[in-house]
């Protein structure tokens, strides 16, 4: 198994089940079945309950916080550049490439604060 199933991911429901999916590949990530006994489970198609899928999602949680962490360090860093570079005078940046630079670290942590919540 060479690893998780592509995303972006969704919920997917009909005939009252919800099941999670992979919008890209159109294939099953998670989904609800009942075990023999009547039990409700989940089922992992790409391997399993140790498979890379239920691995990912467990590991959520740690992702989410450690992902807040480099939104926190970027925005440091982002101030300590524009304070570095920031023209007093204009209020422009004096290096193109650090304003670059700014803007997709923007774009990243927004990005990221979707996903953080």
């Amino acid at each position: 198994m060479s690893g998780h199933t592509p995303g972006p991911w969704s919920i997917w429901t009909s005939n009252s089940w919800r099941r999670l999916g992979s919008d890209a590949t159109g294939r099953l990530v998670c989904e609800p079945l009942k075990q023999r006994d009547g039990h409700p489970d989940l089922h992992f198609p790409n391997g399993g309950e140790d498979g890379p899928d239920a691995r990912l999602m467990a590991a959520a949680p740690e992702m989410a916080e450690l992902l807040r962490t480099a939104i926190t360090f970027i925005e440091e860093e982002t101030a300590i550049l524009e304070e570095c570079h920031l023209d007093p005078k204009t209020g422009e940046m004096d290096d193109e490439d650090v304003a670059a630079q700014i803007e997709l670290w923007g774009e990243w942590v927004e990005k990221a604060r979707k996903v953080c919540g």
